[in-house]
């Protein structure tokens, strides 16, 4: 896996989804842009979730963050 492999997330894109277990209250739906920020890339929705992926370039592996500015339980 290359790095090139995250690019291809870079763009305007909409999204659904749901909690497992399903619950109706925990449905979102709506539109995230993501960009590239030097090795990272950033994902970020209108309901203000925020999602950071990062490639290593030595194992392949993929790890990132995510944030949820929306979530009424975030303490900060």
């Amino acid at each position: 896996m290359s790095e090139t492999w995250l690019d291809q997330m870079v763009g305007e894109w909409t999204f659904e989804g749901h909690s497992v277990p399903e619950s109706p209250e925990h449905r979102r739906q709506g539109e995230e842009t993501v960009v590239r920020q030097g090795v990272w890339i950033v994902a970020e929705s209108d309901d203000g979730a925020r999602f950071q992926l990062a490639m290593d370039p030595t194992s392949g592996e993929v790890s990132g963050r995510i944030l949820n500015w929306g979530d009424p339980n975030l303490l900060v």
